[in-house]
């Protein structure tokens, strides 16, 4: 998942959250769905950092920090979903 375009990326999110609230809400599995989430929200969150990283070495930042952030307390507070 590090190295797939943004546009990938965000296609890929949003099928595996579809998956998730299938599976919290139809079947009732919220732990499963917190599982992906969390396994996934956490490669993103590498994913974001690395690309963070070779942004910050080049000269640039943004607000990828913040982004980071977000996602990365989220999951450590177990707000899944907001992640």
């Amino acid at each position: 998942m590090l190295h797939l375009s943004h546009r990938k990326k965000l296609i890929i999110i949003f099928i595996i959250a579809l998956i998730c609230l299938g599976l919290q809400f139809l079947f009732h599995q919220a732990y499963l769905a917190k599982l992906i989430i969390t396994l996934v929200g956490s490669l993103i969150s590498i994913s974001m950092i690395i690309e963070m990283i070779n942004t910050i070495r080049s000269g640039r930042y943004g607000v990828d920090l913040l982004a980071i952030l977000a996602i990365s307390s989220t999951l450590f507070i177990g707000e899944y979903w907001a992640s």
